[in-house]
């Protein structure tokens, strides 16, 4: 049997204890010393918010049924609960396992609005896991932002070691196909960050973020096979806008 994160007198003390518990019909638990790679997906609001999202539910579905992955599912606690695991200094903990996401190789996070901005610093805080960027070593979890505010990823640069921008099952298609570089990247070797071109790379190059060239360049034949050119040609204006910031902001600093 499994043992809770949150101790029976932890959860009659709080609202809706279900949300903490898991093990929902179709949750996927593996046995963790059979798989290569253990992941989480953060959705930074309560559980009944976050567990309809249908993008983490494509990705949660996608990359378990790799044999040699496991990932889990994580929500922001409530307040009632987020000062009781202050107070007992209980780490967050993902749904499945009930193990801290500390322990993970990686935390992806969707961030679909800006008003969840202040929850990813608590799911963060919550978890142990340093809050900026430059602060983790290899012993933390790679943090990953995804979702639609990541087309704007500056305002929270620095609490994220990169970002992927665009559809998160191409993100999977590449990593599976790259099989190698995505377990060296992904386990925690931050020298091979710059692999994956197609990434904007937060804790790198002094905090600067990285044009994502083939990433974007993903993006645009994607839309352009989808019959969207009005929407390609927004990526391609995008593209060459950022360009040019990252050039002003090179000449300024080296000035």
């Amino acid at each position: 049997m499994r043992k809770l994160a949150l101790p029976e007198e932890v959860l009659l003390q709080i609202e809706q204890p279900a949300r903490y518990i898991g093990n929902e019909f179709n949750s996927v638990v593996k046995d963790k010393e059979k798989v290569a790679l253990r992941g989480a997906f953060l959705f930074p609001d309560v559980y009944e918010i976050g567990m309809s999202h249908l993008g983490i539910q494509i990705l949660y579905d996608m990359f378990n049924k790799r044999e040699d992955m496991w990932c889990e599912r994580v929500y922001s606690p409530w307040t009632d609960l987020d000062q009781i695991m202050r107070e007992q200094k209980i780490p967050l903990f993902a749904l499945e396992s009930q193990d801290p996401i500390k322990d993970f190789d990686f935390l992806g996070i969707t961030i679909q609005y800006e008003m969840c901005y202040t929850n990813v610093l608590q799911a963060l805080d919550l978890a142990g896991i340093p809050l900026h960027a430059v602060e983790r070593t290899d012993e933390d979890p790679i943090v990953i932002g995804g979702g639609p505010c990541t087309y704007n990823p500056e305002p929270i640069a620095p609490f994220f070691d990169l970002f992927y921008i665009g559809e998160g099952p191409q993100f999977y298609f590449v990593f599976r196909e790259d099989k190698l570089i995505g377990y060296n990247f992904l386990i925690g070797n931050t020298k091979r960050y710059k692999a994956f071109p197609w990434l904007a790379i937060s804790n790198a190059d002094e905090q600067k973020m990285v044009v994502c060239e083939k990433m974007m360049g993903m993006q645009i034949a994607f839309f352009k096979k989808l019959g969207m050119q009005d929407i390609a040609d927004h990526c391609v204006r995008l593209m060459e806008d950022y360009r040019k910031e990252i050039g002003k902001r090179e000449e300024s600093d080296s000035r």
